[in-house]
């Protein structure tokens, strides 16, 4: 399908520039099937800019930048959205903020006016480096645009990645020493063993986990799910003959609810 921009309730080819643009208050992009909605500003050239803060700020106008790069270093920074009561904010309005350095500050996304929210809450935390948030002006309260990373992050257990909507991915390797002696199901297996993840989940319950061998076809393994814990998992390792105790490798990905 061909790309085509729709102004009201005229279809245009791409690159018409016939199209009268007064008096509108969007323009809608379909591209590939996609239709993304796109609200008309006074001010145009603002709507996609962006500029970069390392204190307090306070969006006064739906016409400034609406997207803020955050550079904390070691203090705290709040970013204010919009008061609605002293603010035209037309519904579909979306505003992000995103922190770009690794300081120990952290920024707070806050509601603007007294009566406003955020998805019921009045702020959202972006404690960590790499953490973004959109949120969009439902008309009345403001929804955080689900499917946005909002944390990622490695350490020595692996990697993991935080969704705006609170789904939890992680993955990496592990290796454990371990014995494959007790018969079971006409071939042996190993006791349960733990393996830490790398990022905790709500808890045991509230995630899935897939587990693999690396580097070795003489063994198999599975997870115990019925006693992993929100920050471990319980491999249990399979043969068909019995096997002394060795360093084993697997790989994992486990998903599910964050903490």
């Amino acid at each position: 399908m061909s790309d085509e921009y729709k102004f009201g309730k005229t279809i245009a080819a791409l690159g018409d520039a016939s199209i009268p643009v007064s008096g509108l208050e969007f323009f809608e992009v379909i591209q590939a099937g996609e239709s993304v909605k796109v609200q008309l500003a006074d001010a145009w050239a603002t709507w996609t800019a962006a500029q970069a803060v390392d204190d307090d700020y306070t969006w006064t106008d739906r016409n400034e930048a609406r997207t803020v790069y955050v550079t904390t270093g070691a203090s705290n920074v709040t970013i204010t959205l919009p008061d609605s009561t002293e603010t035209t904010l037309i519904a579909g309005d979306r505003f992000r903020v995103s922190k770009v350095d690794s300081g120990a500050g952290e920024v707070t996304l806050s509601r603007g006016g007294a009566s406003d929210t955020i998805e019921g809450e009045t702020s959202l935390a972006l404690p960590s480096q790499y953490n973004y948030a959109t949120v969009e002006w439902s008309g009345s309260f403001w929804n955080r645009v689900n499917f946005e990373i909002v944390e990622q992050g490695e350490n020595s257990n692996g990697h993991y990645v935080v969704f705006s909507s609170g789904v939890q991915v992680c993955w990496g390797e592990a290796r454990l020493p371990a014995s494959i002696g007790n018969a079971a199901l006409g071939g042996y297996r190993s006791t349960t063993y733990a393996a830490s993840l790398p990022a905790a989940y709500a808890s045991g319950t509230a995630y899935e986990t897939i587990v693999s061998g690396v580097g070795s076809e003489t063994f198999s393994v599975t997870n115990n799910a019925s006693v992993q814990t929100a920050t471990q998992f319980r491999p249990v390792f399979w043969a068909v003959t019995s096997q002394g105790a060795a360093t084993r490798g697997i790989q994992f990905w486990a998903i599910g609810i964050a903490v």
